[in-house]
């Protein structure tokens, strides 16, 4: 990665984020905090507790963590606040509401519709 002109930092944060603006196109400057337990980078080097990187191009591979949100909030991107779940049901039902948080091991779940056949139009109107 060295030969490409990248270099990898563990343990480190980033803390703010901006574009420079100037010359051909744009780059960004990188506000990084070394986490307090590491003192070197992975070649043996120093890197201080906190520096400025420059860089041509940047990822943030946030995940749920809110400072990365945050951070790419700050270059101008819309945040849209994401749901606890990996699909998302629209059921009033009170029963279901109360079970808002509830995780389970080993649990089974069996879903009963008392609906009239689908296949009739009058039914689903």
């Amino acid at each position: 990665t060295e030969d490409l002109g990248i270099k990898l930092l563990t343990h480190t944060n980033a803390t703010k984020v901006s574009v420079a603006r100037g010359g051909r196109g744009s780059s960004f400057e990188v506000s990084l905090k070394r986490s307090s337990g590491d003192k070197s980078d992975e070649s043996g080097g120093s890197e201080p507790a906190e520096t400025v990187a420059a860089a041509s191009h940047l990822l943030l591979a946030t995940g749920s963590d809110r400072v990365g949100w945050r951070l790419a909030k700050s270059l101008g991107h819309a945040i849209v606040e994401p749901k606890p779940s990996l699909f998302s049901f629209k059921c009033p039902d009170a029963q279901l509401t109360q079970l808002q948080g509830l995780s389970l091991q080993r649990a089974t779940a069996t879903l009963v519709v008392a609906a009239p056949a689908l296949g009739r139009k009058e039914d689903r109107e």
